[in-house]
């Protein structure tokens, strides 16, 4: 007798296993990659394993219950840098290929990442970070003296002074006045010496292929200007010149030499006018300083715009050069798929990865045209995949979390429908687990954020969560997502409220027509962000659903366009508002403003230190329902959570979240 398999239950986060950021080696029969888990107290760990592309023998290379992340070789194959914060701080660390135990590279007191090798495999560019009465000289100095400062020692938490309006992020938190600057470390004595000084934030550096000269992103926060910008920089060593090559007209980032050191490619977009742009691959050209948009007549977003719940912040190589200098390999985001594609220095564009799938991970051995994929799907969290081009081959590297055979799974149905305007949605439909023909089941509507991101092929925990307790969920695109042209995600700017939100109430008129097994009168809504944003709308505009789950949401664009990290400026270009000069078109647009007409029973979940949507705006919507008593209202508050609770917040947390939306829906629908 087979067995029987079993529902997805909440509680298997802890058993996932996340397969990140492959790297070939130098000599093409190599690759490392990351292994994340979760470990018996509940906290996230992630070590290195090396598997051969020969003979597919697999070796874990580093132990233990820390974070050992961005693996990279050396350019001559014989050593391999990490990022570890094994010994407290996050410090650059070293293997040998021939063995023998890891070594601490660097030791400096405010921590050292990214590295990334010069190409003699003698150095290596590092990011520190540096306040700008501080140089690196003076904090080893001070490290190697053991001193203590003579200033004034006062007992508390330190007063935060701020003088300039980009002083928080999300990711970051308070900045504290430290900038990110570039050092040489040496490879065999760990010394580092820095190699920028301005009062700038100095990412994604590369060397050029003669290791003279380097290339960064530099963005700027003292300047006021209204958006921020990344711009692209090339620094010389030899004669310590710098020189901004794109000119603060819009944002460049990820940059990668051509073999002959002539050309950077990179992906980004000029900031023409004020709206979301699609990021697209550029070229600049080092002689004659001028810069060419490679793909400016291909209507797709370059990047990985995806939406799911297995991975955040995962490596983007950005645009990588062939080994004959004719084009690029990068990542496009395109209906609901992420493929990579090769993009030919005429502009032509050849498939290498696509399908229904998401490839959120790649790397390339450019001599021989071997490739690894790390790639998810509907049923599948994350693998890799090895690539010979030159032989037509392709095989499985992993097959990370076998446990998932022993699990139910749902396999989504793409749909497509018609808007109210006629514009054409994409969507699509998971049944739920053990289905049976004839019962009918209740429906919940899942809203993406952003809202320039996209629903895609991709693992998605928590809707085969929801599938397993007994839900049918529709999950779709409305305009504003990624993946559908600069019109469409152009479309929701000034309208938030409008066409996306008939958008998605024509989907579930959509669904209901066309499925006979959903039940009108049993619907939920749920959504984070953006979808927070759209879930509070919804239950502000009609009585529709049952029972709804805002998340992380939006409900005053108001005091969002003055406390959010991006809310200066987001709410403008989106909202097409101003804080001060025209308050009442944010207001119009605001759920908050329409509380009193919520009579669905409504669960609002928060983290405490979102600073990208605020716990304020929680906070004003629960109490505005409240007052009004027509709706029963739940505010649940996730200590020292972030924007990111539903992807890489404590585990534990991650858990409440699911048990919460489930109870929720149970409990009303």
């Amino acid at each position: 007798m087979l067995n029987e398999k079993r529902k997805m239950t909440a509680e298997d986060l802890f058993r996932f296993e996340w397969v990140e950021d492959p790297q070939i080696s130098p000599d093409g029969n190599k690759v490392v990659y990351i292994q994340r888990t979760i470990n018996s107290e509940g906290k996230y760990i992630s070590n290195l394993f090396v598997r051969s592309l020969v003979d597919s023998e697999e070796r874990q290379w580093t132990f233990g219950n820390h974070r050992d992340t961005h693996p990279r070789w050396s350019p001559d194959g014989n050593w391999l840098a990490f990022e570890s914060d094994r010994s407290g701080d996050t410090q650059v660390w070293l293997l040998s290929i021939n063995g023998g135990e890891a070594r601490q590279l660097t030791g400096n007191k405010q921590g050292a990442a990214k590295p990334v090798w010069s190409p003699d495999s003698e150095k290596l560019l590092v990011q520190v970070r540096i306040s700008p009465n501080e140089t690196l000289h003076t904090i080893l100095i001070e490290q190697e003296g053991d001193r203590v400062s003579s200033s004034t020692v006062i007992k508390g938490k330190p007063v935060l002074q701020v003088d300039y309006i980009r002083y928080k992020s999300d990711e970051a938190g308070f900045w504290d006045g430290k900038y990110i600057q570039l050092a040489l470390c040496d490879r065999e004595s760990g010394q580092l010496r820095q190699i920028t000084n301005e009062e700038q934030d100095h990412l994604m550096a590369a060397w050029s292929p003669d290791g003279k000269q380097i290339a960064c992103c530099v963005m700027e926060r003292k300047n006021e200007r209204f958006y921020p910008t990344c711009d692209l920089w090339i620094h010389s060593l030899e004669d310590n010149s710098w020189r901004n090559l794109s000119d603060s007209k819009g944002t460049f980032m990820l940059p990668n030499w051509s073999p002959d050191g002539k050309i950077i490619a990179c992906v980004g977009y000029e900031r023409v006018f004020e709206q979301e742009k699609l990021m697209h691959v550029w070229h600049f050209e080092l002689e004659t300083g001028k810069r060419r948009c490679l793909t400016e007549k291909w209507d797709v977003h370059f990047t990985d715009a995806m939406v799911g719940d297995m991975r955040s912040g995962h490596v983007n190589p950005g645009a990588v050069w062939s080994a004959d200098g004719q084009g690029n390999y990068v990542t496009v985001s395109e209906q609901g798929r992420v493929s990579l594609y090769y993009v030919t220095i005429q502009g032509e564009n050849i498939p290498i990865v696509s399908g229904e799938r998401h490839v959120y991970g790649w790397t390339f051995h450019k001599k021989s045209g071997k490739a690894v994929i790390a790639v998810s799907d509907p049923l599948t969290p994350g693998d890799l995949f090895y690539i010979d081009s030159s032989k037509g081959e392709s095989k499985r590297l992993t097959t990370s979390n076998q446990w998932l055979e022993e699990v139910e799974l749902s396999n989504p149905e793409v749909i497509t429908y018609k808007a109210e305007d006629g514009w054409e949605i994409q969507g699509w439909m998971l049944k739920p687990a053990f289905y049976k023909r004839g019962e009918t089941y209740p429906l919940l509507l899942e809203i993406h954020g952003g809202p320039h991101a996209m629903y895609g092929y991709t693992f998605f925990h928590e809707l085969q969560l929801l599938a397993a307790k007994g839900y049918a969920i529709l999950y779709t695109n409305p305009r504003g997502s990624h993946g559908y042209g600069q019109k469409f995600v152009n479309a929701v700017r000034g309208d938030y409220g409008g066409k996306d939100y008939e958008d998605l109430m024509s989907g579930v008129t959509y669904v209901l027509a066309h499925y006979d097994y959903l039940d009108e009168q049993r619907m939920g809504v749920t959504g984070g962000s953006y979808g927070g944003f759209m879930t509070n709308w919804i239950v502000t505009h009609n009585q529709r659903f049952r029972a709804a789950v805002t998340q992380r949401s939006i409900s005053n664009w108001i005091s969002f366009a003055g406390v959010s990290d991006i809310g200066y400026y987001f709410a403008k270009w989106e909202v097409q508002g101003d804080l001060v000069t025209d308050p009442d078109r944010l207001w119009q647009h605001s759920p908050l403003r329409y509380a009193q007409h919520v009579e669905t029973p409504l669960l609002i979940l928060h983290g405490e230190r979102d600073y990208r949507c605020p716990i304020e705006q929680a906070e004003q919507f629960f109490t505005a329902i409240k007052q009004h008593k027509k709706a029963p209202v739940r505010f649940m508050r996730f200590p020292d959570a972030t924007h990111e609770l539903s992807r890489s917040g404590d585990p534990a947390h991650r858990i409440a979240r699911l048990q919460a939306i489930v109870g929720w829906f149970e409990e009303y629908i």
